[in-house]
């Protein structure tokens, strides 16, 4: 499972929750409250189709830099990591 990688607290800050869930003000945390994130935005574009263009790497973090081919737009995803190597934190940025 996905979620496995995750801490029970992580978070993230993306432009995409505040436009899925408004109230959140772009930021969502917890493993469940994601999960149901992630189906709504999977249910709203079952089309998904993610390019990866490069991965960057740091001592506990890793952005990796991609095309949503099914949006046009460029992206990236940074994850900050725990000591066990676990993601805790991720911020997602969208090109216009």
């Amino acid at each position: 499972m996905i979620l496995d990688h995750y801490t029970d607290d992580f978070s993230i800050e993306s432009p995409m929750a505040l436009r899925i869930v408004p109230e959140s003000k772009g930021f969502n945390s917890g493993k469940e409250n994601i999960r149901a994130y992630w189906e709504i935005g999977v249910q709203r574009n079952p089309q998904l189709k993610f390019e990866l263009i490069n991965v960057l790497i740091r001592t506990n973090r890793l952005t990796l830099y991609y095309s949503n081919a099914s949006a046009n737009q460029k992206s990236d995803e940074i994850f900050h990591f725990n000591k066990n190597f676990q993601a805790n934190e991720e911020v997602i940025n969208y090109s216009e």
